[in-house]
């Protein structure tokens, strides 16, 4: 049994789904021999195979989610990068605290970048993890938050 094999199995069971293109295109590959060209369409297929929500996080090209039928993307914030460990660790973070507080699709995705991008701003994978302050004031323009 391939990994994506037993991953596909657990999708029925599933509330959200993260991950990159090619982590989501393993589990799509597995349900349909149709490739799918745009982002929402594998969002989609993967959300109607159980999860709630599906979540795609593109990096530096922003991200996207499939959540009760309705599809959302929000852009990346531009920064210049000084370390990229635990980026996805912090924008899978933002989203689940921004869900938390009963936030739109749209916002989730918003917040879980902009803590992706904060989190890049400082070396290591955790001493760039923003404080509320940080995150308003990054969010808001005014303030950079480089540490």
């Amino acid at each position: 049994m391939t990994n994506a094999f037993a991953a596909l199995r657990l999708l029925p069971f599933t509330d959200i789904l993260f991950g990159g293109r090619s982590e989501h295109s393993l589990l799509y590959d597995q349900t349909d021999s149709n490739r799918v060209a745009h982002d929402s369409g594998l969002l989609a297929s993967l959300a109607s195979a159980g999860p709630h929500e599906v979540v795609l996080n593109r990096g530096d090209a922003g991200a996207a989610s499939h959540c009760d039928g309705e599809y959302s993307e929000a852009a990346a914030f531009p920064i210049e990068p000084i370390d990229t460990v635990g980026a996805g660790d912090a924008f899978v973070a933002g989203y689940l605290a921004t869900m938390l507080d009963g936030r739109s699709p749209a916002e989730r995705l918003r917040e879980a970048n902009a803590c992706g991008a904060l989190a890049c701003l400082n070396t290591g994978d955790w001493e760039g993890t923003p404080t509320g302050r940080d995150l308003w004031a990054f969010l808001d323009g005014t303030d950079p938050v480089v540490r």
